[in-house]
């Protein structure tokens, strides 16, 4: 479902339709302009942020980005406070969640990275997220070092 729509994205299909990405140095944060799908990506990260602080519903986002010429994608799921993220590419990482909230932010932290066979893959960075909420449009990044950051582009996503 998910993770077969981001089998077939296509990222230069991205970035022709002109999204741009700005990062903001100071806070290590990247923020990806969201142009047309504003509202589809805004309300899917809205209720992704909401299911994180009220634990009620289990959300699925779909999202990749480009970190050191490689591109990067994966399905988060989440539930209340915890959940895992799954790396499809470039390479089959498994790692828990864990989040916190601070006002318009929630962060997601990745720990015990592991491979499909569940051995620790410690040659792994745990990712790293943050949705905030600015000027009434939410907007994902993820910062795997505290000196890079990449945007975030949400490909599908869903919570019941």
């Amino acid at each position: 479902m998910i993770s077969h729509a981001l089998a077939a994205f296509d990222h230069q299909r991205v970035v022709r339709a002109g999204l741009r990405v700005l990062l903001v140095t100071c806070l290590c944060l990247a923020y990806q302009d969201v142009d047309a799908q504003a509202k589809s990506v805004g309300g899917l990260l809205e209720d992704f942020a909401s299911s994180v602080v009220s634990g009620k519903r289990r959300c699925e986002l779909g999202v990749q980005w480009m970190s050191d010429g490689e591109l990067y994608q994966g399905v988060l799921v989440i539930q209340g406070g915890t959940g895992r993220f799954d790396l499809v590419a470039p390479r089959r990482i498994v790692q828990t969640l864990t989040s916190k909230t601070e006002w318009n932010s929630v962060f997601l932290f990745g720990s015990n990275p592991r491979d499909i066979r569940s051995r620790p893959a410690e040659d792994y960075v745990p990712d790293s997220f943050v949705l905030t909420r600015e000027g009434g449009v939410w907007k994902m990044a993820t910062c795997d070092r505290p000196d890079h950051c990449s945007g975030v582009t949400v490909v599908e996503g869903r919570c019941a």
